[in-house]
């Protein structure tokens, strides 16, 4: 759960928790893992296989 104040502040939650979070996830998974910021501040996360 993010508090408060990264809900509202995206730059602090993507240094604070997602970036983190993926570096974590491409380590020590079989994923590769990315994820792209869109103009309206969605975030679309890519989930590929690290073998192809």
């Amino acid at each position: 759960m993010l508090p408060a104040s990264q809900k509202n502040n995206i730059a602090e939650m993507k240094r604070t928790f997602l970036e983190p979070a993926l570096k974590k996830i491409n380590e020590k998974t079989p994923l590769k893992v990315t994820y792209t910021t869109e103009e309206d501040g969605r975030l679309l996360f890519n989930f590929l296989d690290k073998k192809q």
